[in-house]
């Protein structure tokens, strides 16, 4: 008798049991998987929030670009560009490339050597995601030299290494187009090779809302002169330490 009345006792206890059990396993499951689609949401988010970036960052450094060209010949003359770096950071570093400018006239030559810095963005791929050994010039290319003023001094390279993309920014020198002038009596060619150096104090790195203040510190000349044979031409080449590249002139007259 009494195993017949414990039985349904068990029976209605599992009952009672089984359902409050079942909803508190509902319910927890129900919790981790609003958490999970909310991370998600919010890395989501961020990725956009860091491509955006990203995309605005190119048109800053281009601005960049365009301040340092159009202050670079006018003394003292200065221009800002506002940048915004919370998903990644602006760099400034003093010296980083040594430019090397060659002058060769027939068996003569002579060259000079400049330090510049460069000015780079850099944020992670988490945001932008190229491919690992990415390389592409948004403004000018691979050239170390330039030989119209129409063409842009500057180069700006998007590179992705490791688990870092950046835009870089450095200026190369111009060789512009020759013209010729009668001295004493003699017709005199000149070739005029332009050159940008970017002078930073210290190394340092920016994040968050700033201005970026370029100035024209200084605006010299140096004159070198060879005697030559009409007809000769002069080869002004380049380099940043690796590859050279060359401009050659048209057909010289008496002297360069």
């Amino acid at each position: 008798m009494k195993l017949k009345t414990s039985s349904p006792a068990m029976s209605k206890n599992k009952k009672a049991v089984s359902p409050a059990i079942s909803t508190v396993i509902i319910t927890s499951i129900t919790i981790v998987l609003v958490l999970v689609a909310s991370t998600y949401a919010y890395q989501t988010l961020e990725r956009s929030r860091g491509a955006a970036e990203f995309s605005t960052a190119k048109k800053s450094v281009t601005a960049i670009d365009d301040a340092v060209e159009n202050i670079a010949w006018k003394q003292q003359s200065s221009r800002s560009t506002h940048f915004v770096a919370n998903y990644g950071t602006l760099e400034l570093t003093p010296n980083a490339l040594n430019l090397t400018v060659k002058v060769q006239v027939g068996a003569n030559s002579q060259s000079t050597s400049f330090y510049t810095g460069i000015i780079k963005y850099s944020t992670k791929i988490d945001y932008v995601n190229y491919g690992n050994g990415y390389k592409e010039y948004i403004v000018g290319d691979e050239k170390a030299i330039v030989s119209r003023s129409s063409d842009s001094f500057g180069q700006v390279l998007i590179e992705q290494q490791s688990d870092w993309i950046g835009i870089q920014l450095n200026f190369r020198p111009c060789a512009m187009e020759t013209r010729e002038e009668n001295v004493n009596g003699t017709t005199v060619t000149y070739v005029d090779v332009w050159i940008i150096t970017l002078e930073i104090a210290n190394r340092s790195s920016y994040k968050g809302e700033f201005d970026v203040t370029t100035r024209c510190k200084s605006v010299n000349a140096t004159s070198i002169q060879f005697n030559t044979l009409e007809g000769a031409t002069a080869v002004i080449s380049a380099s940043f330490g690796e590859k050279w590249y060359s401009w050659t002139t048209p057909p010289l007259k008496s002297g360069v």
